[in-house]
């Protein structure tokens, strides 16, 4: 039964992640409007903020539980292992959200960036042929690709 249970929960917490993923994918970016890809950077870089201040809590937290456990006391030390492990709790959260939403900044960035680079505008000599009169016609051509 406990095998079962830890399958379910498994399976809810994969798909759950797999979602999430999906909004940050390649090709949801591609299909996504200008303005929905700022609203997607500007989320990225808030949840990398987050990520900057769970590891800086976290790693104050374990300096100073660590302290704590250095204690004469068992309250002190047992504290001090709790403090020392929520501590590194947060400071691998806050690690993996730097690293994750670094990686959606670039992504982002990079799909507007080659977004800007596709809008080229092209001036070439052109020679134009008429038909009905038999003569040649020297010009210009404007080029404009998105």
């Amino acid at each position: 039964m406990k095998s079962f249970q830890f399958i379910l929960v498994f399976l809810l917490f994969a798909g759950v992640t797999c979602n999430a993923q999906r909004l940050y994918s390649v090709e949801n970016l591609q299909q996504s409007s200008p303005e929905e890809l700022n609203i997607y950077l500007e989320t990225a870089k808030q949840q990398k903020k987050t990520g900057v201040l769970y590891t800086a809590i976290g790693g104050a937290t374990m300096v100073g539980s660590i302290v704590m456990m250095g204690e004469e006391s068992y309250g002190g030390f047992f504290f001090g292992l709790l403090g020392s492990l929520g501590g590194a709790t947060f400071t691998g959260i806050g690690i993996g959200k730097i690293a994750v939403n670094s990686n959606r900044i670039k992504r982002i960035n990079n799909l507007q960036e080659s977004a800007i680079a596709k809008a080229k505008l092209q001036i070439t000599p052109d020679l134009q042929y008429y038909k009905f009169t038999g003569t040649h016609s020297t010009g210009m051509r404007f080029v404009m690709s998105f």
